[in-house]
């Protein structure tokens, strides 16, 4: 048989919210309350992960697409045969920026399922503003060669940050569609960027 409460004991029973309240034309129980509570900040969260892997390709194609400039740009000295030395060096900077992506994508991995995807997005928010800038200023071919693999790095490091994010603090019928957009938010970026950077 059920228990009967003790004296002064405080029963706990189901609330509901009347239809006025809620404005959806009926009766809705706490639990409806609680999903109507936590969807704006998710869908403040889905926003925030478009612009931060928008951003990410936005600064992801900034030395490709200024990359014939960058090779004549007098600024960072001329070799002995009076070839501009930023030439010489990318043929070793390329390479490593590739590797850096690679190594990156297996490494970053498992330490995104330690740390969370939230704090490594963070870390590449902050690389990506120290890398861009420093690319931007320095007329130094190894500077210049060190903030593009920092570059890099921030950028293989983004998309593992994001899915595990949305894996974490979305449902999962809610998966798709913000990897979709995600996806989308890194085309939009690539494309922005080259167009801009284009211009320049």
């Amino acid at each position: 048989p059920p228990r009967r409460p003790d004296p002064g004991e405080r029963v706990l029973t189901p609330r509901r919210a009347s239809s006025g309240a809620m404005g959806f034309g009926h009766t809705a129980s706490i639990t409806d309350l609680d999903k109507a509570e936590s969807a704006p900040p998710r869908s403040l969260l889905a926003g925030l992960l478009f612009i931060a892997v928008m951003f990410n390709q936005v600064s992801r194609v900034m030395i490709p697409s200024l990359l014939s400039t960058i090779k004549e740009d007098p600024s960072f000295g001329t070799a002995e045969d009076g070839s501009p030395l930023i030439t010489v060096a990318l043929q070793r900077i390329l390479p490593l920026t590739s590797m850096t992506c690679l190594l990156g994508k297996l490494a970053l991995g498992s330490v995104t399922d330690r740390v969370g995807g939230s704090l490594i997005l963070v870390l590449v928010f902050v690389l990506f503003a120290a890398s861009s800038g420093g690319l931007i200023v320095t007329s130094s071919v190894e500077v210049f060669g060190a903030m593009w693999v920092l570059n890099s790095l921030a950028y293989t490091a983004t998309w593992g940050a994001a899915t595990q994010v949305i894996h974490a603090a979305f449902p999962k019928d809610e998966w798709p569609t913000q990897l979709s957009s995600i996806a989308s938010a890194g085309r939009l970026g690539a494309a922005a960027g080259a167009g801009g950077y284009g211009s320049l």
